[in-house]
This record gives C-alpha cells, sequence and structure tokens, in this order.
C-alpha cells in the first residue's frame, strides 16, 4: 500500500513539473508576443500621429489658398449675390 502511495505522489509531483513547465512556456510566449504587439502598436501610433500632422499642415494649405482666392476674387470685383 505505501509503495501505491508513493507512486501516486511521485506521478503526481511528474505531473506538476509539466504543468508548470508548459505554464512557463505558455506565459514566455504571450509575453513575448504581447512585446511584439506593443512594438507594433506603437509603430502604427507614430505613423497616425505623422499622418495627422501632415493633414493638418495640407488644411492649412488649402485654407490659405483658399483665402488668397477669395480675396483674389473681391480684388476682381467678382462675387456672388447666390443665396
Amino acid at each position: 500500500m505505501t509503495l501505491i502511495i508513493g507512486w501516486m505522489a511521485r506521478l503526481l509531483v511528474i505531473a506538476d513539473r509539466r504543468n508548470t513547465a508548459e505554464l512557463t512556456r505558455v506565459n514566455t510566449a504571450h509575453d513575448q508576443e504581447i512585446a511584439e504587439l506593443k512594438a507594433a502598436l506603437a509603430e502604427l501610433r507614430s505613423k497616425v500621429d505623422k499622418l495627422e500632422k501632415k493633414v493638418d499642415e495640407e488644411r492649412g494649405l488649402r485654407r490659405a489658398a483658399e483665402d488668397r482666392a477669395a480675396a483674389a476674387e473681391r480684388r476682381a470685383g467678382g462675387g456672388s449675390d447666390a443665396g
């Protein structure tokens, strides 16, 4: 009986070690995947920030061009009575 209990205890210890090793492997892989995703997200955020800045610059240029065109039209005596 003692032999059987000892054998079963040994099997439990072996199973626990395997489970611990598998959990460690999964957690390590998960941590690596999270780190890769965070790096990709940071890169995408940087790209979005640059694109937002570029869009803002383009909007500013467009508004300035529209203002110049409107001023030129007023100077030329153009204008619209529609409305």
